[in-house]
């Protein structure tokens, strides 16, 4: 397996994330196509009907990531295996042109219907925590307890997340005064928060899936009166130098899998539901394009306008004076 990763890291520019995906992908598709066995030789993929009629099992997103992960090995040996990459890029091409016309009908999956909150269901349980946290008088705690410090990693996570619901990254947030920021910020590498004379300051994201389209995002925090509050009082206990650490381990941060688990474990406790920042972000975008026009209804607004105007939406807009 180290030296599929070494050579795909050779050929393609992928961050050590993105790695990590590719590692425990590719080793299902070992377990699934060739009973396990890891191998550089990649002939067990070359029956793309018989691979396709186990892959189509599966649920739809599955299926066009396994074949992607299937194309990148592939890939790794073009030359031998060039009718086959053929093949699967035009399955792939299928695939998401399946996906995208699932994903413009806005509909929820069975998992996520099965995990569904309101977003007032997710207000009520920050709400319920907010109660709890001034009920522990955590503010004037010199020491805290495990269960303290788990009340307060959740209730922090809960608050920062309903105004700033990034993708998967706080897990990866260290904690770093301005003065010792200044020294590498032109290095715009990791995920930063700022203190400024010890006051939680401002949040730097530099690594996050989308940077390469939307570059470094600076997130001031003095109006979030809640989220620094909280904070101040976290830091007062946490010294690890991360802004979230296991429970078992204050020094350590969570990884990836780790802290979806953290995650959806808050949800588990009060719904009996898996909940993680992905779906939290479905619901929160869900409550915020509450009565806009669907995709659906979008198209159909924009054909009605070419056809009535024979020009696009775009410079319809622009014909409209102010």
């Amino acid at each position: 397996m180290d030296n599929i990763i070494s050579k795909i890291t050779e050929e393609r520019n992928v961050k050590p994330t993105t790695l990590k995906t590719y590692k425990v992908g590719i080793k299902k598709i070992f377990d699934i196509f060739n009973d396990g066995n890891i191998t550089d030789n990649f002939d067990f993929l070359k029956d793309t009907k018989k691979i396709m009629e186990i892959l189509d099992k599966e649920k739809l997103t599955t299926r066009k990531n396994r074949v992607g992960l299937i194309l990148v090995l592939l890939g790794l040996d073009k030359d031998k295996y060039e009718k086959e990459i053929e093949n699967y890029r035009e399955i792939a091409k299928d695939l998401r042109n399946d996906h995208d016309d699932f994903i413009s009908t806005q509909k929820k999956t069975d998992k996520q219907e099965a995990n569904w909150i309101d977003y007032k269901e997710f207000i009520k349980l920050i709400n319920k925590y907010k109660r709890i946290f001034k009920n522990h008088n955590l503010k004037e705690a010199k020491v805290i307890t495990k269960k303290q410090h788990q009340l307060l990693q959740e209730y922090l996570f809960l608050i920062m997340y309903k105004d700033i619901p990034i993708r998967n990254v706080f897990h990866s947030i260290k904690i770093i005064d301005e003065k010792d920021y200044d020294e590498i910020r032109e290095n715009h590498k990791g995920n930063w928060l700022i203190l400024k004379e010890g006051v939680p300051y401002e949040i730097i994201i530099h690594e996050y899936k989308t940077d390469s389209k939307y570059g470094m995002k600076t997130i001031k925090l003095g109006k979030k009166k809640a989220i620094v509050n909280a904070l101040k009082i976290w830091l007062k206990h946490n010294k690890s130098g991360f802004l979230f650490t296991q429970l078992n381990d204050k020094t350590k941060p969570y990884n990836t899998n780790a802290f979806t688990r953290f995650v959806q474990g808050i949800f588990e406790k009060e719904y009996g539901k898996k909940i993680g920042t992905t779906l939290l972000r479905n619901i929160i975008i869900s409550h915020e394009k509450k009565g806009q026009d669907t995709i659906k209804e979008k198209e159909e607004k924009k054909e009605k306008i070419e056809n009535k105007y024979l020009h696009s939406a775009e410079m319809n807009d622009k014909y409209r004076k102010i």
